[in-house]
Order: C-alpha cells, then sequence, then structure tokens
C-alpha cells in the first residue's frame, strides 16, 4: 500500500487539526518550571512578605495605639490636678469669705456655710494625695499646704466661736494683725508652685501625646501603603500571566 493510500486510510491524520504542544521543557524532559509555576511561587514569597510586613506594621500600630491611650491618660491626670489645686484653693477661699460675713453681720447664715467649706477643703487634700502619690514634690507641697490649711482652718474657728459668744472686738483685733492673711498668701504661693510643677508636666505629656499621635498615623499610613502594594502586586502577576500562558501558546505552535 502507497504511503498516500495510509495517509487517507485514516481521516484523523488526513484532516488538518490544532494540536497544542506541551511546554518545550516538558518535550526535553527537564525540570525546568513553567511560568505558571513561577508566578505560583513568586505570588506565595511576594505575599508571605506582604503579610508578615502587614503583622509587624499591626502589632506596631497597637503598641502606638497603647502609648497613645497611656499619653492621654497622664496629660488628663495632669489636668485634673491642675483643677484640684485650684478648686482647694477656691473652697478655702469660700471658708474665709463666710467667716468674714458672719463675723461682720453676725447671721448664721455665713456660719452654716462655713463647715460644708471646710470639709471640701479635706476631700480635695486627700483626693491631691492620692494622684500625686508618684511625686515626692508635690507631696511635700501637700504636706505645706495641708499645714497652712490646718492654721487657717483653726483662725476661722476662732473668730467665728468668739463672734458667736459676743466678743465681736476680739475677734476683730485677731483679723487686724493679719496673720491669716500671711497663711493664705503662703498658701496661695504653695499652690502656685504647684502649679506651675504641673504645667511644666503638662507640656512634657503633650508632646509625649503628639509624638505618639504622629507614629500612630504613620503606622497607619503605613498600613494602607501596604495594602496597596499587594493589589498592585497582585495585578502585576496576573498581567504577567497571561503574557507569559500566551508566548507559551505561541512556542507550543
Amino acid at each position: 500500500m502507497s504511503r498516500a493510500a495510509v495517509w487517507h486510510s485514516y481521516p484523523a491524520l488526513s484532516t488538518p487539526t490544532t494540536v497544542r504542544l506541551p511546554f518545550r521543557s516538558h518535550l526535553r524532559g527537564d525540570r525546568r518550571r513553567t511560568p505558571r509555576e513561577w508566578s505560583f511561587i513568586v505570588s506565595v514569597v511576594a505575599f508571605g512578605v506582604l503579610l508578615l510586613g502587614a503583622m509587624l506594621l499591626a502589632r506596631v500600630n497597637a503598641s502606638a495605639a497603647d502609648e497613645t491611650r497611656s499619653a492621654f491618660g497622664w496629660a488628663t491626670h495632669t489636668l485634673m490636678v491642675e483643677n484640684l489645686f485650684r478648686e482647694t484653693l477656691a473652697e478655702l477661699t469660700e471658708a474665709e469669705s463666710s467667716q468674714r460675713g458672719f463675723l461682720l453681720t453676725g447671721d448664721e447664715v455665713y456660719a452654716y456655710s462655713f463647715a460644708p467649706a471646710a470639709d471640701s477643703v479635706g476631700r480635695l487634700v486627700a483626693t491631691l494625695r492620692m494622684l500625686t502619690v508618684d511625686n515626692p514634690e508635690q507631696q511635700r507641697r501637700l504636706d505645706t499646704l495641708q499645714r497652712l490649711i490646718a492654721r487657717r482652718l483653726t483662725l476661722l474657728r476662732t473668730i467665728a466661736a468668739l463672734t458667736r459668744a459676743g466678743h465681736r472686738d476680739s475677734a476683730i483685733r485677731i483679723v487686724q494683725l493679719g496673720h491669716g492673711r500671711t497663711v493664705m498668701d503662703s498658701a496661695r504661693s504653695t499652690v502656685g508652685r504647684a502649679l506651675a510643677a504641673e504645667n511644666v508636666l503638662w507640656q512634657h505629656r503633650k508632646k509625649a501625646v503628639e509624638a505618639a499621635l504622629a507614629r500612630r498615623r504613620v503606622g497607619e499610613l503605613l498600613i494602607v501603603c501596604l495594602a496597596l502594594l499587594a493589589l498592585a502586586l497582585a495585578a502585576i502577576v496576573g498581567i504577567w500571566l497571561r503574557r507569559a500562558e500566551r508566548f507559551v501558546t505561541i512556542c507550543a505552535w
């Protein structure tokens, strides 16, 4: 039988067909990887690195968030201490005003407002001691302030007792001696030094808050950039894979 007869006896051979050959590496029997395999390996490695970077950035961002909360807490603590010092001085001044009103008028209404103001001063000092327990300098100032408050309240109670007993002239002479004014000036000076120290702390803690916020913003920006990089990498790998497959198809022909 001739070669032409053999050829025409097999329709599958006589009809042109499109045959997609395997990649050349398979024809040669070597172990070189295909573009799809390389793209998979590159994608896994790249996304692994991105995932590790994202985890590290998330940890850094969480640490920055904790630092920010701590800085805000200390800044709030400083403002609270400052307000309590001012309130203590205001309550002591209120007690002094009540005693003066009772001395001038003899009206017990003023005497009644003295006791709440004196009690409030004691509670405020106790609160300040708890809030500044980690600050030896403020504790020493509170020791001084507490002694001055005790002296001033004792003097106010003495004046009120003399006025109530009918010895108003004696009470006025005590006021004229100026001991109460001296004690109040010392108390104001002590509170002023305490407020100045808290203001220094406030400036440091304000800077700490700003630095913590800046680090947190940088961390968040890096996370966004990392996410965009991951999307760009996925797009690049996808484009490269399609081109590689098109090239393999052409080579197979």
